[in-house]
């Protein structure tokens, strides 16, 4: 079905109007931890670890398989995990293998991607457990 002439399916301002929302929605508290804050590849240099933000935000492990992967030749196992944190967080990120990481529920999450879209009204990221699990 089409729109009315003149008018638009998602009205101009509806993510940001969305965004405390979603922002409900997060009950887990976390933080974004940058390793060392020194030049690319970020994490190599002797620099302490910066905290880049803290608050809440909601995470899942995505479904993937069994989540085995061969790395280097070795059967590892990898989870991944999505999470939604409020969307002023997406543009303090640094996301990458040598990127920032997330700690929430006393585990840690490297951050390997920051989903981008037309209508944005949350931070969706991409996660690894750095920790097993």
């Amino acid at each position: 079905m089409a729109p009315l002439n003149g008018t638009r399916v998602i009205p101009v301002g509806w993510a940001a109007h969305h965004r405390p929302v979603v922002a409900g929605s997060m009950n887990l508290a976390c933080e974004v931890w940058r390793p060392g804050d020194g030049p690319p590849p970020f994490g190599q240099d002797e620099a302490p670890a910066a905290l880049v933000w803290v608050g809440k935000c909601r995470l899942q492990q995505r479904a993937t398989g069994d989540g085995g992967k061969v790395v280097a030749d070795q059967a590892v196992q990898v989870r991944d995990y999505l999470a939604v944190l409020p969307y002023e967080v997406l543009a303090l990120v640094r996301p990458g293998e040598a990127g920032d990481v997330l700690k929430a529920g006393g585990r840690s999450y490297m951050i390997l991607d920051a989903l981008q879209g037309s209508e944005l009204w949350e931070c969706d990221l991409m996660l690894q457990s750095t920790d097993g699990g």
